[in-house]
């Protein structure tokens, strides 16, 4: 396999729109460590025409191909961490609308905000059943 670029060129092919990620952790290493895999001429092959294709070395190609599913992953993570915090942010909004409601002049006005909820409600789930 050819050897594949340092750190400065894997950012230069970043800028220009290539294979890579800015945000990739695993290729954006300061050092580049070879890696030797036997495979059959078939897969050499298309790695070869794959790569050609791309305007990149077999390296890059392998290497941008074994990154993807580690930045997908990453990626996954953070959206589902960042929704299992909606929950929690959901009661703290109700929780407040609660005392600013309790605590407003007008006391008719929690249970006409009840009342539009409420109504609301069963307008969006009467659509969804007819879905």
């Amino acid at each position: 396999m050819t050897a594949s670029p340092d750190h400065r060129t894997t950012r230069a092919l970043t800028a220009a729109g290539g294979l890579l990620t800015p945000q990739c952790k695993i290729c954006q290493s300061s050092a580049n460590v070879p890696l030797q895999a036997y495979v059959s001429g078939t897969i050499a092959a298309w790695v070869e025409s794959k790569a050609s294709r791309a305007g990149t070395s077999r390296s890059k190609w392998i290497g941008t191909g074994l990154a993807e599913p580690c930045e997908r992953r990453s990626h996954i993570d953070y959206l589902r961490s960042d929704l299992a915090r909606v929950p929690r942010k959901l009661t703290f909004v109700t929780c407040a609308l609660e005392g600013l409601l309790a605590r407003h002049p007008d006391s008719r006005l929690r249970g006409q905000v009840l009342a539009a909820f409420q109504a609301k409600v069963s307008v969006s789930e009467s659509s969804e059943a007819g879905q």
